[in-house]
């Protein structure tokens, strides 16, 4: 994950798992967790932000900075609980990362991503779960599982200040990052399984799109329409209005299950979705 000339990677003090298998992991899991921040020279390459799963609403993962390896130094690293840490979001210099432990909930941290100092951080209730945090407009975003409801909670994302819950109905899901854009986020919702856009000033829920049953997807959003994989239906949604535009069965897919997947946006007018083993 790369922001201006850093790298953050989430590694394993206890190297439980092999390192090509941590860096494809939602989440990694191990007895204690360390964020290293490495610096590197890449000249003029810029990478300020990296605000959602996958880096941006595309869910590409790209980035326009080439990493040397020979050219990486230790520059800070930072504890932040037992458990299970989720990919990290990055803006405006610091560094937003969650974290589940088994039977005591979770928490979210807003951390330097110059030095490492541990900025600010809030805690769900015991047993409560905590999604991927994501950025956008100075607000971070981030699902908290408040029992028996669900919350999307907005933080300061310089001061970590609640600025406001939106509640919202579904099932104990595992929440991925929101995706946001001009204002609006969307994320995965619904007592059975949809897609959800929320007002990033105020709160409102805008509207919800009834989809199959699923979790631990990011919606994706490429111009006017938002994307979303649940249980075997590839839906894709009006962002503006929440209207469905189309909705295609994948007749070959693994549903055991509750299975959502993140479409990734290509350059050719395309989406892919991995599932089962498949890319389809």
């Amino acid at each position: 994950i790369v922001s201006s000339v850093m790298q953050l990677i989430a590694f394993m003090v206890d190297f439980g798992m092999d390192p090509e298998t941590a860096m494809h992991t939602p989440r990694i899991e191990s007895v204690s967790i360390a964020l290293l921040l490495l610096t590197a020279n890449v000249g003029a390459q810029q990478a300020n932000s990296w605000s959602t799963f996958q880096a941006n609403n595309k869910h590409d993962g790209a980035s326009p900075i080439v990493i040397q390896p020979s050219s990486l130094t230790f520059a800070w690293e930072t504890f932040v609980g037992n458990g299970a840490v989720y990919p990290a979001a990055i803006a405006d210099g610091i560094v937003v990362v969650t974290h589940e432990e088994t039977g005591w909930g979770g928490g979210i941290y807003g951390l330097s991503a110059a030095t490492g100092t541990q900025l600010w951080d809030h805690f769900s209730l015991p047993g409560d779960r905590v999604g991927q945090p994501g950025v956008h407009s100075g607000q971070v975003f981030v699902v908290f599982e408040d029992s028996p409801l669900h919350t999307m909670r907005a933080y300061d994302l310089q001061l970590g200040t609640v600025n406001f819950y939106a509640g919202f109905e579904t099932q104990n899901f595992d929440f991925f990052a929101p995706s946001s854009v001009d204002g609006k986020v969307y994320f995965n919702a619904g007592r059975t399984g949809g897609l959800s856009a929320l007002d990033a000033a105020t709160g409102v829920i805008d509207w919800f799109l009834d989809m199959e049953l699923g979790d631990m997807w990011s919606p994706s959003i490429d111009g006017d329409f938002c994307y979303g994989y649940a249980s075997g239906f590839l839906v894709a949604a009006d962002r503006h209005t929440g209207a469905q535009v189309y909705s295609v069965q994948d007749f070959g897919a693994y549903t055991a299950g509750v299975v959502g997947h993140t479409p990734v946006v290509g350059g050719m007018d395309d989406l892919f979705v991995i599932n089962g083993g498949r890319l389809v």
